[in-house]
């Protein structure tokens, strides 16, 4: 019996995918709200929903591509305190960066996404990479200055 999943079942399959599986199992599956059967009007409302998440897909990669090109037009700029012998007091973190690329540009963006491995022990300039989409990595220029 044939049936379109609407979650995903371990080591079954994934939501909208359509299986064939044992009357019983399916019948189960149905029951439980984990599948629908595969009728024409199912398979119907699947594929206008798939070329619904297609088009939000496209969208949503198209706003992490202009999203990239503003983070990348201007570097940010992190103001910090120095000690006299020109050290940087405390350190400069992805929450830091991510606060002042979404002060600048006015989008927010996940610090958990940041790689910033360098150490700031001076002032001067850096980088970073933000991880906008899976297909979309933005280079984030950033200039320590001080206070």
């Amino acid at each position: 019996m044939k049936v379109i999943l609407i979650a995903d079942v371990k080591g079954k399959g994934k939501k909208g995918e359509v299986k064939d599986f044992q009357a019983g199992y399916a019948n189960f599956l149905v029951k439980s709200g984990l599948a629908k059967v595969a009728s024409d009007g199912n398979m119907k409302e699947l594929e206008e929903q798939k070329a619904v998440e297609a088009a939000n897909e496209a969208k949503h990669l198209q706003e992490m591509k202009d999203l990239k090109v503003k983070i990348e037009a201007a570097p940010v700029k992190i103001i910090v305190k120095v000690a006299a012998d020109g050290h940087v007091l405390g350190t400069v973190t992805t929450k830091h960066i991510a606060e002042a690329v979404e002060k600048q540009i006015g989008s927010k963006i996940d610090k958990r996404k940041i790689t910033f491995t360098a150490l700031v022990t001076a002032l001067g300039d850096y980088t970073a990479k933000v991880q906008l989409h899976k297909e979309v990595t933005a280079t984030i220029s950033i200039i320590i200055a001080l206070k």
